[in-house]
């Protein structure tokens, strides 16, 4: 069930992403709370837990601060509410998988396209794809 919410969560995010490299605000406010409400009353979480799976959301943020935005503030929207779904743990290899593929797609824009390192990309696309992926792999090996 979780899969599935956050696959709903994250397609429409990534497209809104591509098209804008923005995300819409509503639709993270919605699943924001349906994920707090999961974590405090179907597992039952502590807030200390539920306050650490947010850890990577809050580094991202005062990233996308520091960096004057070079990483979004969107990018840290996401991955807070990722974490609240999928926990610290998980939400670390998904940010890591997530580096790894939009690394090579900007070393191919860097090389074959011939675009500055200052050429923007959307990231939450990648974040998409590596969560199917990591989710595909973990259901093909179970």
């Amino acid at each position: 069930m979780v899969n599935g919410v956050i696959i709903v969560f994250l397609i429409p995010c990534a497209i809104t992403d591509l098209k804008s490299k923005t995300i819409p605000i509503w639709w993270t406010v919605v699943f924001g709370i349906s994920a707090m409400i999961y974590q405090i009353f179907w597992k039952k979480q502590k807030l200390e837990a539920i306050l650490f799976s947010m850890i990577i959301g809050v580094t991202l943020l005062v990233a996308a601060k520091i960096s004057n935005q070079r990483i979004g503030y969107g990018d840290g929207i996401i991955f807070l509410i990722l974490g609240l779904w999928i926990g610290f743990w998980d939400g670390i290899s998904l940010l890591f998988f997530s580096l790894i593929l939009s690394s090579i797609i900007s070393v191919y824009f860097i090389i074959v396209r011939r675009k500055g390192r200052d050429y923007r990309i959307p990231f939450i696309p990648f974040v998409t794809a590596a969560y199917i992926i990591l989710e595909g792999t973990r259901f093909l090996s179970s």
